[in-house]
């Protein structure tokens, strides 16, 4: 399958939304340990609006995603042949947010999990 066919551009697609949709499961467990926290803890609020900054992220890559593969269906119905030729800027664009979301949400959660660890008490 060719890198640029409307086929592998449909599953990475498919790759994509899959992989937002556990995020966005990560998310909301990540904020419920957020939430446990006393609402005036400074550094737990940071990361719950971190979190609130992820999801918006999450919500727009999943709208990006879907327009790109409305996009792609309309021209691969009318112009199988043009999509080889197709601007796949979008494409790439997409490709490069899906890394850098997968880089902030590890750093989130790293930083929460290094924060409970040292507070939470020593047994």
């Amino acid at each position: 399958m060719e890198a640029n066919s409307y086929l592998h551009l449909h599953q990475e697609h498919r790759n994509w939304l899959s992989k937002i949709d556990f995020w966005k499961g990560e998310v909301v467990f990540l904020k419920g340990i957020c939430n446990k926290f006393p609402h005036n803890h400074p550094q737990m609020s940071h990361y719950c609006h971190k979190l609130d900054h992820l999801n918006r992220w999450l919500e727009n890559m999943k709208h990006q995603i879907d327009s790109h593969e409305s996009f792609l269906k309309e021209v691969w119905g009318d112009f199988p042949q043009s999509l080889e030729t197709a601007n796949m800027e979008d494409h790439q664009h997409n490709r490069d947010h899906m890394t850098h979301f997968q880089e902030a949400i590890k750093e989130v959660k790293t930083e929460i999990y290094q924060h409970l660890n040292q507070h939470s008490p020593q047994t």
